[in-house]
């Protein structure tokens, strides 16, 4: 076997004791893609205890898990006793003739993290199939089989989680003396968990809400998930943030939970339908929510496949080559936005600069760098704000269309909620990673009334808009979450919601007579070469690093004293000086300038100008 292949023999007994060696081979990026990836590999393909990677954001946190990291075996026909390691499994490999001394005095109690992750929300087409296309290129999976455990593993003894011991009764499977890695055994081990699954719906099919186990930000999206189970750096792990890690799988159907039969005592079986409730919640079938034991993970700077990390050693000099060719790309892009706005150019300008926008410092309640756009006076003929987001998605790696129909308002949960019940955080619409683009399309609002949920929702868009933050509703108080999620708002008239701008589309009406036939024209001009191109654009201007000179802010400070001057002094406040510095910026960035030119600072001065003028003319 080739060096750069060792990970597919690894096992969790052979990663403790090589741990160091282990972890410096993984940090070989070509290595780490060549472990499968959970997102786009069916679990049939896998099999228990392999190394995997599972790419995603972090949805809920778990009370820790206390598990017995050492303890002692006993042979019950020799007497010899041993000690077995528990890290990294969540069930305990003991023969016929053994069993696990739980008073022992050798047995350590140890403690580990547990994260319920699911793939990045709203992650477009183009993302997923480039997260599964470099998955499918690099993977490697065994073809022969693999021994996954030096001893004879023919029973097992589960792990309990949250009371620090293991449970007593040890599940009788078939004796083998290695695990087989191939197909046909894997689809076996499949079939069990699904079996097991089946087997708890048809004893209760009401008991656990499908929410328990899969519990996505956004309703009527089918998509993975897998508990993450943290024994280093737990701090690192945040809520709402993108990871990718790499870890030991566990599907055993062994740790399937059942509800407990309460049909003959009678007694206590209200108590015990409500501990299971939670224990569904937090321990859902494997073969629908698989455990990773998480031996490394990345935190992801973005959702994009088409570059790599920021933090990777890649990065600087892919950044600097777009950079360089950020004007050609900006040229090619603004043609395709003015014909989408329907040529209006000063519309399309504001929108690339949205495009490019991002969250780079809180000061107090002001979040420094966002610029959340309301789009108003848009057609309502053709469906145009649904093509318009739908060309969006083909530009930017993760999103969310969000129509405000009354009906959306007042079902919808926007704000993640405390379930105690589960003990499981429910999530909610706004629960969505940093640089996700929400699209609010308010033509799509009809006449109605509100109802307390929908005023709520209002509420809860209306911070997130201004303050970058959402309140998640733990019941007896709010506690609240910073997000770093860009917001454009369509709108017939001025929005209902806040934004830091209003742009008023000036239809071109020559653009206008056939709207199907402009967006089809807009997806034949855009080639997946100059689509590539404008991916990796977008993302690398997100993310530059830009700063304003000693210089520059000399001639912003004298401007701003010329223009309350000339003006009105009433009508020229310090959030009209803030604005005209953050379009500066994202004008900056969008050219492939790090930082604010004199040039590029009249240029944001005259956008803002003329975006304010044209307001006034339509007051």
């Amino acid at each position: 076997m080739e060096e750069s292949d060792q990970f597919l023999s690894w096992t969790p007994q052979h990663w403790e004791s090589n741990k160091v060696d282990c972890a410096k081979l993984l940090k070989n990026n070509s290595l780490w893609e060549k472990i499968p990836l959970i997102n786009c590999t069916p679990l049939h393909c896998l099999v228990d205890k392999q190394l995997v990677r599972f790419r995603g954001m972090i949805q809920d946190m778990f009370n820790p898990e206390f598990y017995l990291s050492s303890y002692e075996v006993l042979n019950k026909v020799t007497g010899e006793k041993r000690i077995e390691s528990g890290k990294y499994k969540d069930i305990a490999p003991i023969k016929p003739n053994e069993e696990i001394t739980f008073e022992s005095p050798n047995n350590v109690n140890s403690e580990r993290q547990t994260f319920y992750c699911v793939c990045i929300p709203g992650l477009n087409q183009w993302a997923v199939d480039g997260h599964n296309a470099s998955s499918s290129r690099n993977a490697n999976f065994p073809s022969t089989a693999v021994k996954l455990d030096s001893d004879v593993t023919p029973s097992t003894s589960s792990f309990s989680p949250g009371n620090g011991s293991c449970n007593s009764n040890v599940n009788s499977v078939d004796k083998r003396t290695e695990r087989e890695v191939e197909h046909a055994e894997s689809c076996r081990a499949e079939k069990l968990a699904k079996k097991d699954v089946s087997e708890v719906k048809a004893k209760d099919t009401t008991s656990c809400a499908p929410e328990y186990p899969l519990n996505f930000p956004i309703p009527g999206i089918d998509d993975k998930s897998c508990l993450l189970k943290v024994y280093d750096d737990v701090d690192a792990f945040l809520l709402n943030e993108m990871v990718e890690v790499v870890g030991f799988l566990s599907v055993d159907p062994a740790i399937a939970v059942f509800k407990p039969n309460n049909d003959e005592g009678g007694n206590g079986s209200e108590a015990m339908d409500v501990d299971y409730h939670e224990e569904m919640a937090l321990n859902p079938p494997p073969s629908l929510v698989p455990r990773v034991h998480v031996v490394a993970a990345k935190k992801l700077s973005h959702a994009n496949p088409l570059l790599p990390s920021k933090c990777h050693h890649t990065w600087s000099s892919v950044s600097t080559s777009l950079l360089q060719e950020a004007k050609s790309i900006r040229e090619e892009l603004m043609l395709v936005l003015t014909q989408l706005l329907l040529g209006d150019q000063l519309a399309a300008e504001y929108l690339l600069c949205h495009l490019v926008s991002t969250i780079y410092l809180r000061n107090d309640t002001i979040c420094l760098g966002q610029l959340s756009v309301n789009l108003s006076n848009i057609p309502t003929g053709n469906n145009y704000a649904k093509q318009l987001y739908d060309m969006l998605t083909l530009l930017i790696p993760h999103s969310h269309y969000l129509p405000m129909t009354i009906s959306n308002m007042n079902k919808l949960t926007f704000r993640p909620k405390k379930d105690y019940k589960t003990n499981r955080l429910t999530s909610g619409v706004l629960q969505l990673s940093s640089n996700t683009h929400l699209v609010l399309d308010e033509t799509a609002l009809t006449p109605g009334q509100l109802d307390s949920n929908g005023v709520h929702n209002i509420t809860a868009l209306g911070n997130l808009i201004t303050q970058q933050n959402v309140d998640y509703d733990f019941q007896f108080y709010n506690m609240e979450f910073q997000a770093n999620i860009p917001v454009l708002i369509l709108s017939e008239g001025k929005s209902l919601l806040p934004s830091d701008v209003q742009v008023k589309l000036k239809p071109d009406s020559t653009f206008m007579n056939d709207l199907d036939a402009l967006f089809a024209a807009a997806r034949h001009y855009l080639k997946d070469s100059m689509l590539d191109r404008i991916r990796k654009y977008l993302t690398v201007a997100k993310l530059a690093d830009y700063s304003l000179s000693d210089e520059m802010q000399k001639v912003v400070q004298s401007d701003f004293v010329e223009m309350r001057k000339s003006n009105d002094a009433s009508k020229i406040s310090g959030d009209d000086l803030h604005r005209r510095l953050i379009v500066g910026r994202l004008l900056s960035l969008s050219m492939g300038q790090q930082t604010l030119t004199k040039d590029v600072w009249k240029r944001a001065c005259e956008l803002e100008d003329r975006r304010k003028a044209s307001l006034s003319a339509s007051a």
